[in-house]
């Protein structure tokens, strides 16, 4: 995660490998890649009731639960509306055979 440096103090999204998204503001990370968030929340979806928001507040997520980062465009998430976007949930990461 070289490049986490630019998105210091801006709106990101993590994919975990449980299927959660979470967003929030980057504070910091480590040498292992676990990451702080502040004002964070969860984004869950849902094929009956659409997007939901949960807030975490100060959230740290550990680097190996961590499938994706990506930065947040202002803009577009303001222009969403969430709560009619009716998708099943992600499934979690599986590898091999299982």
């Amino acid at each position: 995660m070289a490049t986490l440096h630019t998105l210091v103090d801006k709106r990101v999204l993590l994919v975990m490998q449980d299927g959660r998204v979470i967003m929030g503001n980057l504070v910091g990370w480590d040498q292992r890649s676990n990451i702080v968030l502040a004002d964070c929340v969860e984004r869950r979806f849902s094929q009956e009731s659409g997007a939901t928001d949960s807030a975490l507040g100060v959230y740290m997520v550990k680097g190996d639960q961590i499938c994706l980062v990506g930065e947040v465009d202002a803009a577009i998430e303001e222009a969403t509306s969430w709560s009619e976007i009716k998708v099943d949930p992600l499934p979690a990461v599986r590898y091999g055979d299982a």
